[in-house]
């Protein structure tokens, strides 16, 4: 898949990497025993297809919240929603409905353009979060967190995913309870 190229080293820089490594005249510290298998080895990929430094270049600038500046994106799996909000100053993701995982519902993370990630919320941990903090120290991410979207004002018309309907005069997305975005 060419964009998972973004997320690679790029050939040239491994190359370079693997050169200075071997020029260097430094010891070779020796590892310790992780809680791994060494069989772990046979399932990587057989041979290395890193991209070039122009096609990771490419990918980069392919990543849907840079080459576009403004969309809202909502897929769903088994119960499970995951909606993106991308606007000129911000991207916002969040994991809505069924918790099927140690992850965490709720607002996942906010970055912003020039600060970079801003809130990053952590799995299997009611301290690294973003919650709301019911009664007794209990996060709401700390479970299956249902929510419904809507376009315009309070009470606008539910979005299920898919382009959202062109903006009205009363505005954009809100939020009511419980948990609606």
């Amino acid at each position: 898949m060419p964009l998972l190229s973004a997320f690679m080293t790029a050939r040239e820089d491994l190359a370079g990497a693997r050169a200075a490594w071997a020029a260097s005249a430094e010891p070779v510290t020796p590892l310790a025993k992780q809680d791994t298998s060494p069989r772990i080895l046979t399932h990587g990929l057989l041979g290395e297809r890193f991209p070039s430094r122009r096609q990771r270049a490419a990918a980069i600038a392919d990543l849907p919240y840079l080459r576009s500046s403004d969309f809202a994106e909502l897929r769903r799996d088994r119960g499970q929603d995951f909606l993106y909000v991308r606007k000129p100053g911000l991207y916002l993701g969040g994991y809505f409905g069924d918790r099927a995982s140690r992850a965490r519902t709720g607002l996942t993370f906010l970055w912003h353009p020039d600060a970079g990630t801003i809130i990053c919320g952590v799995n299997n941990n009611n301290h690294a979060c973003w919650s709301t903090v019911f009664p007794g120290q209990v996060p709401d991410s700390n479970g299956s967190l249902p929510a419904t979207y809507f376009h315009g004002a309070p009470g606008g018309r539910e979005w299920t995913g898919g382009r959202p309907p062109p903006p009205s005069a009363s505005g954009t997305a809100t939020r009511t309870s419980p948990r609606t975005c």
